[in-house]
This record gives structure tokens, C-alpha cells and sequence, in this order.
């Protein structure tokens, strides 16, 4: 049933949408009055912009662009590494997909949507049978042996926008859908749910800005059954809390689970209406999960409290020929995490008796970046250089275990576009960053037992990778011809590569066809 409603969600933008936009009045501007090769340069062009966070907004989403734009894509993508980088996430995936987006002027209003599908596996995973170790850490169902896992994703997302005088408002949701499973033992089976819907309201000054506010809501999901079919044994189930521990009165048990998360988030924005300008972003999102150990009678194990703040400040210049833009952003989140105690069982139910908060992942980043353009008659040429620092410090109070890192991060990114005629157009991008170490720490308990052996050389392998030098190289070349004025046929095409100082490696690539209008 759900598969239906998200494919027919699917054929809805690919096919219902381009007949509104056959009767719309989506060109405003006269630059993309001609070929759809127009547009797909600047679709790929705004992609690089810096000043894309206000678009989460949806009030903000008509000033998004100036053109309307639609396409159809279907792809592959594929990443391998030599060693896992961490063993949580396993050494690689590949994944096939297909999706659609459209976004549309029409009249006054503006609408957009997203629907997509994607069918791949994600390889030697060791240490969590979660599908998303990232949002839901420290607190996954996890066992020693791992494998590889099928993942199957839906999605689907759109919003609608529309001037009311010098104000705008905008309202949009999403939701999406996984079910990742293995068939050989163990066999977890975790399925997804993450519902999320933004309402958004901004004003137009007179002195050519646009502000606005906006507010979030998520509503997360993922729920883990586990189960063997050998009769030669099963393996152990454990409950991590991070850092390389595990909730030890319950490993062994617990072999169904669930993760629940509400977040909600508030965010403000500046942006200028003209070509030059300054812009401001603020962002602030508080999340709330709890990791249950459902064949306990549902037992509230741990929960969790992330508080993540968001802000950036810039400014764009234009001038004939010329752009150049620059942003200042920072990124601070602070992640505590409390389990519960439990006293004796009662007719099958553990009774909580106290709670101790003994997890905190704390994190600050902060990136200058700066974008150069200059248009050449039918070529367009970009550079984007960066610098960034990061530092995290993660901590499990008892028994004693801490985790520093801190690090720089350079690179930059050129780009060049050209228009060959009226039907073609391509554009090619390179991309170079390296990785700096400057301080970092890692304190484990010792200990005899194989399993918290296994779990500490697991930690170790992740914050050895992490914490050391790197070093990237990636590629991407897009292709659009025009099969008429409205409709363009486009290939995309991109690798990369990257080496740790450490040894591992891993080299990626993808490839799709892309159906423009």
C-alpha cells in the first residue's frame, strides 16, 4: 500500500506538473524566454550559490529563482572503500534511483515538489543494525557479526507559497520512508518513518530585503526486530550507548527495539530581492528521542536531547560581468544522552527507578567561503575556495571514556559552463579539499572481555580515521541537448577519491539521465 501512494506520488510531479505549467505564466524573466538549455544552466548555476539555507523556508521559496524548472531523472551511484572508514557504516553501498522535481511559478503563487525512489545495499556493516547510525546515535541495536543490508527508500515532499501585499507566506512537508533488511542471519528488519512539515511567513521592506520566519516540526520513527534462523546458535544482541559501551544488564535480550524523535525548529531570515546584497540565516532545531526495548514490555531504556544552532551571514556583489559573493557560517550542536535504572522485574515489567545522564557529543564548526563568476559571452567561469575548522568532544562519564578531534579543512571548487548553441549546453566542475589534523584524544577503558575487545577496537578504527589527514578529489560533468524549446535530455556523470593519511581509501562514482523541462 505504501509503495503505491509513494509511486503515484511519483508519476503525479513527473506527469501533472508539466500540464500546469503548459497554461502558466512561468517565465518572467526574458533571459529564459528561449531554449530550456537556459534554464538548466541556471538550475546547475544556483546549485553552487551560497546563500541556499534561507530556502528552507518556504515563504523564502519564491525568491528561490526566477524561472521555472521540472525534471525527470533516473541514476546510479556506487562507493567503495578499502577498509571501512567505520565499521558502523560499513565499507560502501550502491543504490539505483529514480525521482522528479518541479518547481513553478504560477500567477502570484509558486509551487514545488519532490518525489523519489531509490533500491541498493550497504556493505559489511558491523556494530549497529540501524538504518540511520547518524541521526539516532549513540543508541542502536547492534551485534558483533553484521553484513551487508538491502535498503529501500521512498520520498516525497512539496510546499506552496503565495503573496498576500508586502507579505508572503509559505507552507510544506514531506515524508519519507526505508526499509532496510539481510537474509542471512542475523537478520534485522528496520523500518522508517520521518514526517516533517514547515510553515513559514515573511515581509518585503521597502529598502529591497525580504525577512521571514518559519517554524518546524519532525516526527521520526525507526523501529529494529532481529531475528535467526540457524539452528547452529544465535549471536548476542547488544544495546550501544556509546563510545564503545553497551547497556549490560540487557545484552542478550531486546531483540526487537525502537527509536522515537519530535524535533522542532525555529529559523529567521534575511535576504536581499537585488542582484547585490547582504543575507542572514538562523536556524535553532531541539530534538527529543528515546530508544525502547520493546520485548521488555516496552522498556524506555535511554533517551536523548540535541539542541543544534545554525547561523550564517554574507554578502553578494554584482557587477556587469562580475559576482562575487562571501559567507561566514557556524555550526554548534550539544547531544546529552541519560539511561535509565531499572530495578527488579514485576510480573514481566522493570520498574525505572532513576536516570542518569552520562553521554555528551558536543560539536562547534565554523567556514568562510567565498564564490568568484564571470561570464564570458557563452561560457561561464567559478572558483569557490574555503577554509573551515571543526571541533568535537564526545564523553562517557562512567567507566571513564573520551574522544577529542580537531580539525582544519581547505579546498576549493572551480567550475566552468558554456552554451555551444541555442540546444547545447554543458558544465564541468572540479573539486579539491584536504583535511588538517590539529589536536585529538582517545581514552578507553581497558578490559578482558572479547566483546567490549571488539566493540573499543571498533571505537579506536573510527577515531583514528576521523582524526587524522585527508585528502579529496571528485569530478562532475553535466550534458543537456534540447529536443525542442521545452524539453531537454540531459546526462550527468561525477567521481571522486578519497586517502587518509591512515591508509583506507575510497573511491566513488554516479551516473544519471536526466529528462528537463
Amino acid at each position: 500500500m505504501r509503495q503505491s501512494i509513494i509511486l503515484s506520488a511519483i508519476a503525479f510531479v513527473a506527469i501533472a506538473l508539466p500540464l500546469v505549467a503548459e497554461g502558466a505564466d512561468y517565465l518572467p524573466d526574458a533571459d529564459y524566454v528561449g531554449y530550456v538549455t537556459d534554464r538548466t544552466l541556471a538550475e546547475s548555476r544556483r546549485q553552487l550559490r551560497l546563500n541556499t539555507a534561507a530556502f528552507r523556508n518556504p515563504a523564502m521559496m519564491p525568491l528561490r529563482q526566477d524561472y521555472s524548472f521540472g525534471s525527470i531523472s533516473a541514476g546510479w551511484e556506487s562507493r567503495r572503500e578499502s577498509e571501512p572508514f567505520a565499521v558502523e557504516t560499513g565499507h560502501g553501498n550502491y543504490a539505483g534511483s529514480f525521482g522528479a522535481s518541479a518547481y513553478y511559478h504560477n500567477g502570484a503563487s509558486t509551487l514545488w515538489g519532490e518525489a523519489a525512489y531509490s533500491n541498493g545495499r550497504r556493505l559489511g556493516q558491523r556494530w549497529n543494525e540501524s538504518a540511520d547510525f547518524d541521526r539516532l546515535y549513540p543508541y542502536v541495536t547492534a551485534d558483533s557479526i553484521g553484513g551487508d543490508l538491502n535498503c529501500e527508500r521512498y520520498s516525497f515532499s512539496g510546499g506552496y507559497a503565495h503573496p498576500a501585499g508586502r507579505f508572503v507566506w509559505g507552507v510544506c512537508g514531506g515524508y519519507t520512508a526505508l526499509l532496510s533488511y539481510r537474509s542471512v542471519d542475523p537478520r534485522p528488519r528496520d523500518i522508517t518513518g520521518d514526517l516533517s512539515i514547515a510553515i513559514g511567513a515573511g515581509y518585503s521592506a521597502g529598502f529591497g530585503y525580504t525577512t521571514a520566519l518559519a517554524l518546524y516540526f519532525d516526527k521520526f520513527r525507526q523501529s529494529s526486530d532481529i531475528a535467526f534462523m540457524s539452528e547452529l546458535g544465535v549471536s548476542k544482541i547488544y544495546h550501544l550507548t556509546g563510545l564503545g559501551s553497551h547497556y549490560y544488564r540487557f545484552a542478550g535480550t531486546g531483540t526487537s527495539a525502537y527509536n522515537d524523535c519530535h524535533s522542532y525548529g525555529l529559523s529567521l531570515n534575511l535576504i536581499s530581492r537585488r542582484e547585490s546584497g547582504a543575507f542572514l540565516n538562523a536556524d535553532f532545531s531541539l530534538t527529543d528521542q528515546i530508544h525502547v526495548i520493546e520485548n521488555l514490555n516496552r522498556l524506555p531504556m535511554a533517551s536523548l536531547r540535541h539542541k543544534e544552532l545554525n547561523i550564517s551571514a554574507g554578502w553578494r556583489q554584482s557587477a556587469g560581468r562580475h559576482r562575487i559573493s562571501a559567507i561566514l557560517g557556524a555550526r554548534i550542536y550539544r547531544r546529552h544522552g541519560s539511561e535509565n535504572i531499572f530495578g527488579d522485574a514485576t510480573s514481566g515489567t522493570y520498574p525505572q527507578i532513576g536516570s542518569l545522564e552520562i553521554f555528551a557529543d558536543n560539536h562547534h564548526s565554523e567556514q568562510l567561503r567565498l564564490l568568484y563568476e564571470l561570464q564570458l559571452d557563452r561560457t561561464m567561469i567559478g572558483i569557490s575556495p574555503y577554509a573551515s575548522l571543526s571541533h568535537r568532544r564526545t564523553v562517557y562519564i562512567s567507566p571513564r571514556r573520551d574522544r577529542l578531534i580537531d580539525t582544519a579543512s581547505v579546498g576549493t571548487a572551480l567550475y566552468a559552463d558554456r552554451r555551444f548553441s541555442d540546444r547545447m549546453a554543458a558544465m564541468l566542475t572540479l573539486s579539491v579539499s584536504h583535511r588538517i589534523p590539529r589536536a585529538s584524544l582517545l581514552e578507553l577503558p581497558a578490559t578482558g572481555e572479547a566483546v567490549e575487545a571488539d566493540l573499543r577496537q571498533a571505537v579506536a578504527t573510527g577515531f583514528r580515521n576521523a582524526s587524522c589527514g585527508a585528502t579529496s578529489l571528485s569530478a562532475e560533468a553535466k550534458s543537456d541537448y534540447a529536443l525542442s524549446r521545452k524539453f531537454a535530455l540531459g546526462l550527468r556523470a561525477g567521481v571522486g577519491y578519497t586517502r587518509l593519511a591512515s591508509s583506507p581509501h575510497a573511491l566513488e562514482w554516479n551516473a544519471a539521465v536526466v529528462f528537463s523541462f
